[in-house]
């Protein structure tokens, strides 16, 4: 059963974050969903909030206990990736090349 739910975000905008505990009572799983109006910063706001959860959750006595840094970092990735373009596979390579 869901537990807390929290958002934040501008509703006229229909932009923001919705945070919500999937099992409140063992407080394993966290649920997020980001709208936003383009896809890079959807995934800034959903990198963003990993960091922020990281750090709300975490102290000095219990480094790597989570997983938030690792998805923020991967999230960064693709965000590079989407960024500077993502290279064409040696197949697409060719398929210009032919043209």
């Amino acid at each position: 059963s869901s537990g807390i739910n929290a958002e934040y975000g501008d509703l006229r905008e229909r932009e923001g974050a919705i945070f919500t505990l999937i099992d409140s009572y063992r407080r394993e799983l966290l649920g997020m969903a980001v709208v936003e109006p383009d896809l890079v910063k959807a995934l800034k706001t959903f990198q963003r909030n990993l960091n922020t959860v990281h750090q709300e959750i975490s102290s000095a006595n219990m480094p790597g206990k989570n997983n938030f840094l690792a998805l923020a970092s991967e999230v960064g990735r693709i965000i590079e990736g989407l960024n500077t373009g993502i290279e064409a596979t040696p197949e697409e390579k060719g398929k210009e090349e032919k043209k």
